[in-house]
C-alpha cells in the first residue's frame, strides 16, 4: 500500500483519520517510511515526533522492542514503545492513540545540528517483522534552539489527512 500526505513522502501506511497515521503490518517485513526533506540555517535543532511502536499484538508482548526509527539526515533514535508509558488501557486504535498523544505521551526527540545551511531529510522508518505489529504517529515539532522552525515542515499535523490514496496490491 501506499498514500500520500502534503509534504511528505510516505509508504506502507494504512489509515489516517486526520491526526494520526498508521501503518499496520498484516504480513512480516512490510516496511513503513514517512519522510520529508527540508532546508535549514545552520544551527541546532530538536525534532520531536508523537508517535510509538507495538511489537506483536498486544503491548507486553516485546514491550522493549521497536522495528522504527526516528530520524534526521544520520542522526536517529529508536521510536518509543507501546509499554514505554504506564496506562490502565493501552491505545489499542487510532483514536486512542491520538488522545494519548495529545495528553503529551509517547514523546521522542533527536537533537542535531547544521554547521551550515542545507538540506535534510527527517521522518520516520521501519520494517515490521511480525504480522501482528503497529506503528502509529502523531504530529511533529520541529525547533531550532532560540526559535520555533515548526513551519519549515509542510503538513506538520497531517491536518490535511491522506490525499490521493493509491493501493498497490
Amino acid at each position: 500500500s501506499k498514500s500520500s500526505i502534503d509534504g511528505w513522502n510516505v509508504s506502507g501506511f494504512n489509515d489516517n483519520n486526520g491526526a494520526v497515521i498508521e501503518s499496520y503490518c498484516g504480513a512480516a517485513g512490510k516496511d513503513h517510511v514517512l519522510t520529508q526533506k527540508i532546508t535549514l540555517p545552520a544551527g541546532t535543532y530538536k525534532l520531536v515526533g508523537y508517535a510509538f511502536y507495538r511489537q506483536k499484538g498486544a503491548y507486553n508482548n516485546a514491550p522493549d522492542e521497536s522495528h522504527t526509527i526516528m530520524f534526521a539526515g544520520s542522526n536517529s533514535v529508536n521510536v518509543r514503545t507501546l509499554a514505554s508509558e504506564l496506562f490502565t488501557n493501552y491505545p489499542n486504535a487510532v483514536g486512542t492513540a491520538a488522545a494519548a498523544f495529545n495528553e503529551g505521551k509517547y514523546r521522542n526527540e533527536l537533537v542535531f545540528s547544521l554547521e551550515k545551511e542545507g538540506e535534510i531529510e527527517i521522518g520516520f522508518k521501519g520494517t515490521h517483522n511480525d504480522n501482528t505489529s503497529w506503528f502509529i504517529v502523531g504530529s511533529v515539532k520541529l525547533e531550532m534552539y532560540g526559535a520555533d522552525a515548526t513551519s519549515e515542515i509542510v503538513n506538520a499535523s497531517f491536518e490535511s489527512g491522506l490525499n490521493g490514496w493509491v493501493n498497490e496490491g
